[in-house]
């Protein structure tokens, strides 16, 4: 499954077809926490220049561990 945020197509992975995601922000300026529910799934950086062609996929990053 697939999210369009701020212009841009993000890969959010098969298992979350059709399923509520939530964006929440980060302290950091265009940083943002993918969620599914209260699980931290990935993150995304929306303040970062990128050179993919419109249409294509973004990757998220890697959440955070505690």
């Amino acid at each position: 499954g697939g999210i369009t945020f701020r212009h841009r197509f993000l890969y959010v992975g098969r298992a979350f077809y059709r399923e509520w995601i939530a964006l929440r922000p980060l302290a950091e300026p265009g940083q943002w926490r993918v969620c599914f529910g209260a699980i931290e799934i990935g993150r995304i950086d929306v303040s970062a220049s990128t050179d993919i062609p419109k249409g294509n996929y973004h990757r998220m990053m890697a959440p955070r561990l505690r």
